[in-house]
């Protein structure tokens, strides 16, 4: 009955703490969970000020474009370009940072993904095992997205690593 209890005030304590709204609040913005809240909280208020005009993009670090630039041309054509993506995301994240911007699917003009060329190139490393995206969308996850973020990588362990994660935040944050 101990252990029972134990586990049970386990997950409520994680539950409330992390599940909730309440260690988001806290967050400390230089994380990347912070930034990645950072960001979806800025386009949230973006949102607001420029209705369905906007254009959103999407990538990483190596997204080399300039929504200031881009921006220059919004007299004459009327739309207005905003970046959420951050260095270091990939798709996985992105996902994550469009469903909660536009949750119906109808929120912007345009997404645009910035991706590093068209040529698919086998490669050594797997990226779809990079579990750096646990750590920037580890706030915006909700319990029901447990079973598909884990199954979204391609080793076992990594799978484990990302299910854990995502049921109890509290050993990600």
């Amino acid at each position: 009955m101990a252990c029972f209890l134990a586990v049970l005030g386990l997950f409520g304590l994680d539950g409330l703490l992390f599940h909730t709204g309440l260690y988001t609040s806290i967050l400390e913005p230089d994380s990347s969970a912070g930034l990645y809240q950072l960001i979806l909280h800025r386009e949230q208020e973006a949102q607001r000020r420029h209705g369905d005009s906007t254009i959103v993009t999407l990538g990483d670090s190596r997204f080399a474009y300039s929504s200031k630039i881009s921006n220059e041309l919004t007299p004459r054509t009327g739309y207005v370009f905003r970046t959420a993506g951050m260095g270091g995301s990939e798709l996985r994240s992105w996902y994550y940072m469009l469903r909660d911007l536009g949750p119906s699917a109808n929120r912007y003009r345009a997404v645009v993904f910035g991706v590093n060329d068209y040529g698919d190139e086998d490669t050594l490393d797997y990226p779809d095992d990079d579990i750096r995206s646990l750590h920037y969308v580890i706030t915006r996850l909700r319990w029901s997205d447990a079973w598909d973020f884990a199954r979204s990588f391609r080793s076992p362990s990594v799978q484990w690593q990302a299910f854990r994660g995502t049921i109890l935040k509290g050993i990600v944050l």
